[in-house]
């Protein structure tokens, strides 16, 4: 983008959200918004350096999209990724299906349910989107979100079976079948580990050896890899949630001139919260129409008997590890025969 170019943008931002030295939550008022999102830089790199956008790399389910949100609200740069997605477009993610410098993070997650090898290892030929590599970015660091497994799967669920819907759509409770929920439920517990076993290869063997054998990506991968992770929780605990983010933007190694100030990060955190932005799910209302995570689990436990104990058996070895538990409507029975798993 032009110098001049560049200098009328900011001038514009500065109108919209005040000098940066002075946004405050309160400044950040939803309307704004969508100004960020379609005005805000595109260019990570400012044409200047190359810098190397790391992997926003999670099980579905697990809050990329929110931490998509967040980065472009506190950075004002776009987030991409290897997927092609027409419903976060319209969402207002206007990097996604981009995989160069340009934007601040690239996501990457398996398709939830099938057994394929990573997405950043394919070439998406639905949408046209090659791999990382394909494109010349060596991969050098990752963001891994983890997220309680039971409140992934049953994101995701919803996400699967509301196809027409947004990443925010809920499943009406009498759409629910709780037989296919149960067996997928299972399917998902599989995925939440072998990623959560790829989480550890990725930092124990520096980037992943196979990668270094498919001979179509043409280059060495960079051999000093780095790997955060962070609990999504976290991220929605107002406790914690200013820590976490800034823990998370200083691992970007982001260029100076964009790394947020704490008042950026409590603005994006504002307009992150603002709720029917199509990315996060609201509350459910009470009335029963929308289904909930406990009648979810309870019914896909009457409709398999033991399918809450097969899938933490599944999970536990890291689940314990990050500090989750045994989904809460377990029996006494159920959690003692998966402690003993």
């Amino acid at each position: 983008m032009p110098l001049l170019a560049q200098v009328t943008l900011l001038a514009l931002l500065a109108q919209v959200v005040g000098d940066t030295a002075s946004v405050t939550p309160e400044s950040c008022a939803p309307k704004r918004a969508h100004f960020l999102r379609r005005r805000g830089r595109y260019r990570a790199d400012g044409g200047v350096r190359r810098y190397a956008p790391p992997l926003l790399w999670t099980v579905p389910g697990s809050g990329n999209t929110m931490m998509r949100q967040l980065l472009e609200f506190a950075t004002l740069v776009r987030t991409g990724s290897v997927q092609h997605d027409s419903r976060l477009i319209a969402s207002g993610l206007l990097g996604e299906g981009r995989v160069n410098h340009d934007v601040v993070v690239v996501k990457v997650h398996r398709t939830a349910f099938s057994p394929e090898p990573p997405v950043h290892l394919q070439k998406n030929k639905r949408a046209g989107v090659e791999p990382m590599a394909w494109k010349g970015l060596a991969v050098t660091a990752a963001i891994a979100i983890v997220r309680d497994p039971f409140n992934a799967y049953f994101a995701q669920y919803q996400l699967k079976h509301t196809a027409f819907g947004s990443h925010a759509s809920r499943l009406e409770t009498a759409k629910f079948q709780p037989a296919d929920f149960a067996k997928d439920a299972l399917r998902f517990a599989q995925l939440w580990n072998r990623t959560l076993f790829e989480y550890d290869d990725f930092s124990r063997m520096r980037c992943f050896d196979r990668v270094r054998r498919v001979p179509d990506l043409g280059q060495q991968l960079d051999d000093n890899c780095r790997l955060g992770v962070w609990r999504f929780e976290a991220l929605t605990n107002k406790a914690e949630r200013m820590r976490t983010f800034t823990q998370i933007v200083g691992f970007l190694k982001l260029p100076p001139e964009l790394v947020p100030n704490r008042a950026q990060v409590q603005c994006a955190f504002t307009l992150t919260d603002v709720a029917g932005d199509k990315i996060r799910r609201s509350h459910d209302d009470g009335n029963g129409r929308y289904l909930t995570r406990e009648v979810a689990f309870s019914s896909a436990e009457r409709a398999r008997p033991g399918v809450l104990c097969a899938f933490w058996a599944i999970v536990r070895e890291h689940a314990v590890r990050l500090g989750y538990a045994p989904y809460k409507n377990m029996t006494h029975s159920l959690r003692r025969a998966a402690e003993a798993v």
